[in-house]
């Protein structure tokens, strides 16, 4: 008679809820970033240029780095804002007609991120370009430094420094 009981006891259970919920739950947030750079003095209008290239050791590749060995869960890695402000005093980005920023990293193409097409001569100091939705997974996870393309329309002889914000949206798988 006790075999009855048994299993009655052991079909009326109910799985725990915590390892019957088995589904992946991705998780995005924002790394914010900077980098400085310098515009050297250009004497040339209306001819693209690229600035040399900007190293950059960001917060993204520091936060991917604490996740190793989990660094496959990471995903999805888009620029969500980019503001450039000029530090040099004084300086406005009257100077600029066109800027774009390049991705870089090893064994892959340079890759659009972000870029503003006609600058307003009245711009000021503060430049919000737009983003590139491109995924950016391949090149955060490496070296990654930055090619910006400029072409300018107003001669200047001083370089210009200019501090870039970044803010990258980033998911992460968990399981």
């Amino acid at each position: 008679m006790a075999f009855p009981a048994l299993l009655i006891l052991f079909t009326s259970c109910e799985p725990d809820p915590i390892i019957k919920d088995t589904t992946v739950k991705p998780i995005t947030f924002q790394v914010p970033d900077s980098c400085v750079m310098t515009v050297p003095p250009a004497i040339s209008l209306n001819l693209p240029f690229d600035l040399p290239i900007i190293p950059v050791n960001t917060s993204v590749n520091q936060s991917i780095d604490n996740l190793n060995p989990l660094i496959d869960l990471v995903r999805d890695i888009y620029l969500n804002e980019m503001v450039m402000t000029i530090t040099t005093p004084g300086e406005k980005f009257d100077f600029l007609k066109h800027i774009a920023l390049y991705a870089r990293a090893t064994g892959e193409p340079d890759l659009l991120m972000a870029k503003y097409d006609n600058v307003p001569s009245n711009i000021g100091n503060t430049l919000t370009l737009t983003p590139v939705p491109n995924k950016l997974d391949n090149y955060l996870k490496s070296d990654f430094s930055l090619r910006v393309e400029v072409t300018v329309d107003k001669v200047f002889f001083n370089p210009i420094e200019v501090k870039s914000n970044m803010l990258m949206d980033v998911t992460l798988i968990n399981f």
